[in-house]
This record gives C-alpha cells, structure tokens and sequence, in this order.
C-alpha cells in the first residue's frame, strides 16, 4: 500500500512541475502573443491582452466584463486593477513580462 501511495505522490509531484514549466515556457507565451495579434488584426486592431493565470490567456476587455458577468472573476476587481498583471499589450506592442521582456517575439 504505502508503495502505491509513493507511486501517485510522484506522479502528482510530476503533474506539478509540468505545470510549472509551462507556465515559464517561452514558447507559450510567444504563441500567445501572436494570438493576441492576430485577434487584434482580425477585429479592426482592437486592444487585447495576455495575461498569465493558470495559463497563458488572450482577453480583451469585453472579455474580462463577460468573466465578471459569468461570476469567473469577482465583481469587486475593477478593470484597471488587472492592468498590473499584463504581460503584453495589443495597443503599444509593449512586451511587460518579467522573465522575457529582452527576448525578441
């Protein structure tokens, strides 16, 4: 028993990291941003932005009203306050991430 029990901790330890990784991976975040300029072109350069919760995600921000209507984020958070946690921005081209902000995208 105890062996199956280490058996699964490690595959849940395995799970983690993957997570982790993925999350730091270069290569997410880059096919992120070109999603975000893609839908940018596609809809008359509209503003969007990449933001990283557990994933590497595209919103606009008619995106983020639909998620506080749905009750996926909080009501209370206003807008502006999700600005902080920006990683890229559609309007200026400005790469913000903390980690690749030198590397060319």
């Amino acid at each position: 028993m105890k062996k199956l029990f280490n058996f699964f901790r490690r595959v849940n330890y395995r799970i983690k990291v993957r997570r982790m990784n993925r999350k730091a991976n270069f290569r997410h975040f880059k096919k992120a941003v070109h999603q975000a300029e893609y839908l940018s072109i596609q809809n008359d350069n509209k503003r969007y932005r990449v933001f990283l919760f557990d994933e590497y995600r595209v919103w606009s921000r008619e995106d983020i009203q639909r998620m506080k209507n749905r009750g996926v984020l909080s009501k209370k958070q206003e807008t502006g306050l999700l600005s902080k946690q920006v990683l890229y921005d559609t309007l200026g081209h400005s790469n913000l991430h903390p980690t690749f902000s030198n590397r060319k995208l």
